[in-house]
């Protein structure tokens, strides 16, 4: 069993696929965007 959050990952990823984004695109993506929330919050 997996939790929503899980189920929207999931799902975002997908989505990301499907309009032709590599998982490596998407890993770098998502490691820039980490960066900036984290630089952000300071």
């Amino acid at each position: 069993m997996t939790n929503p959050l899980d189920h929207e990952w999931l799902q975002l990823i997908q989505q990301a696929k499907h309009l032709g984004l590599t998982l490596q695109e998407i890993r770098e993506f998502l490691q820039l965007n980490q960066k900036e929330i984290i630089h952000n919050d300071n």
